[in-house]
């Protein structure tokens, strides 16, 4: 295909001088006599080369190109300048801009450079592209690799579930009820609180638990790749579809799929889902054909989709569809009787793993988590401890240092929530106040320093002379 290139002089001559020879090379070309006029062909088209005079009347040549790289950064350009004008060329430099002629220029100098220009903008292009699908690849084999892993994988039956807070006792009865239907369960909760884990454990205590369980998140993939995962495609039905591919769906026919991050997933997308939770067929992408597929959905989302439909983002029919029965999975926070649980739990599995003796937990240590808010729950609490386990010395108990370390709490800088003793003077009182606010005020920025430090009302600077002053380890995302 011919590319298009958006001439831009406000001298009528050189503008038909330059609209015809590159017409005479093939080139769709369209002119603009000032740079108000390329501004608004460029709101209404795509160009892949726009040459510019550099003065013209209203606005010159770089701030058109300025304004216009703004919505258009991958476009090329090539800035046409006098010789007198020393400065335009460190400018376009600057700017970004492709190449400069100066005035008077010869013909076949002119096409020389646009050819040189658009043969860099293809292989810029094919670079893209094979990264592109390099990526698609690496992300089909993992999601793929992870389907028949999950088949023999049997580290998620019911009965490795911990828990005995009373929210947890009745979760996991609604649990074993639920694994026994074929209905669609929406499962809530703040990421790392195990809803993964949750719907694993409905998979592996009913009748599906012999087939597949496929979990996807539909956060992690660009729309056209979840459409492909999800629904499957034919061969040529796009660039790259050299064969005919089942889909996700269709690969777990008779078992079970859980959408990860559902309230991320496309509004095109969620109608053609709404088709198969209601009539349990799917048409491949490229294909008339309807495929009817036995598959039971499971679906989970840290947002309030309540939310997102009011924002028109989320389709209402989908929800209710999806939501059959609503599991709640609390955080960490709301089962701190849990902690300990986990932890033993988790230090047992990990300790066997590195073929090590630990003398359990220390004190310190059991006092800090159960004062630790834990921002990352269950997730956060399971990685805390396979550190600790890796950096604990053979047959010592494993110290609150370990746990609190900055390394282990990438995003959180808490303070353990204790009272302050009776002997501290009102200076001392003072600080652990402060520390204390500084700490939530990190916490619900999600260690965010310009977030916290406005939610606090002060400066930045003076947050982090704060945070050296209580020596509040902080690692921002």
């Amino acid at each position: 295909m011919s590319e298009k290139i958006l001439v831009v002089d406000d001298d009528p001559l050189m503008l038909q001088t330059l609209r015809l020879r590159l017409g005479d090379e093939g080139y769709l070309v369209q002119t603009a006599p000032d740079g108000f006029a390329a501004l608004q062909s460029c709101d209404g088209d795509d160009f892949d080369l726009i040459i510019c005079d550099v003065k013209m009347p209203g606005i010159d040549g770089l701030e058109t190109l300025r304004r216009i790289r703004k919505t258009r950064p991958l476009v090329k350009s090539i800035l046409i300048t006098g010789f007198a004008e020393t400065e335009a060329p460190i400018q376009a430099i600057r700017l970004g801009v492709s190449d400069y002629l100066f005035k008077p220029f010869e013909d076949e100098q002119f096409i020389h450079r646009v050819r040189q220009v658009l043969r860099e903008l293809r292989l810029e292009r094919e670079n893209r592209q094979l990264l592109e699908e390099l990526q698609a690849q690496n992300r089909k084999l993992q999601i793929q690799v992870k389907v028949f892993r999950d088949r023999e994988n049997r580290q998620f039956d019911f009965e490795n579930m911990v828990g005995g807070a009373p929210q947890m006792s009745d979760l996991f009865q609604k649990v074993r009820q639920l694994a026994q239907t074929r209905s669609a369960v929406l499962l809530l909760g703040e990421s790392g609180t195990g809803k993964e884990l949750v719907a694993r454990a409905i998979h592996n205590a009913g009748p599906r638990s012999r087939e597949c369980f496929v979990a996807i998140n539909c956060s992690a993939l660009s729309r056209e790749l979840l459409e492909s995962e999800l629904f499957g495609h034919r061969k040529g039905a796009f660039t790259g579809a050299d064969s005919d591919h089942r889909g996700l769906l269709e690969e777990a026919s008779g078992g079970t799929v859980l959408l990860d991050e559902i309230g991320d997933m496309p509004l095109e997308l969620q109608a053609r889902l709404l088709r198969v939770l209601e009539q349990g067929t799917l048409r491949r992408v490229g294909e008339n054909t309807e495929r009817r597929i036995d598959v039971r959905i499971l679906s989970a989302t840290n947002i309030d989709l309540a939310q997102r439909m009011a924002e028109g983002t989320f389709r209402q029919d989908l929800y209710y569809r999806l939501n059959t029965i609503t599991l709640r999975i609390p955080s960490l926070r709301e089962r701190p009787e849990d902690i300990p649980r986990l932890a033993e739990h988790f230090l047992k599995r990990f300790s066997a793993e590195q073929g090590k003796r630990l003398a359990g937990f220390s004190a310190e240590a059991r006092l800090w988590m159960q004062r630790y808010r834990w921002p990352g729950n269950v997730r956060e609490l399971r990685n805390a401890v396979e550190r600790a386990v890796i950096f604990a010395e053979e047959g010592a108990p494993v110290a609150a240092e370990s746990l609190a370390a900055e390394e282990f709490r990438p995003r959180e800088a808490a303070v353990p929530a204790a009272e302050p003793p009776s002997d501290q003077n009102l200076g001392q009182r003072v600080a652990l106040f402060e520390r204390r606010l500084i700490a939530e005020a990190l916490e619900k920025a999600q260690g965010q320093i310009t977030q916290a430090a406005r939610l606090l009302g002060i400066s930045r600077t003076n947050l982090h002379n704060k945070l050296a002053k209580h020596r509040i380890g902080i690692r921002e995302p």
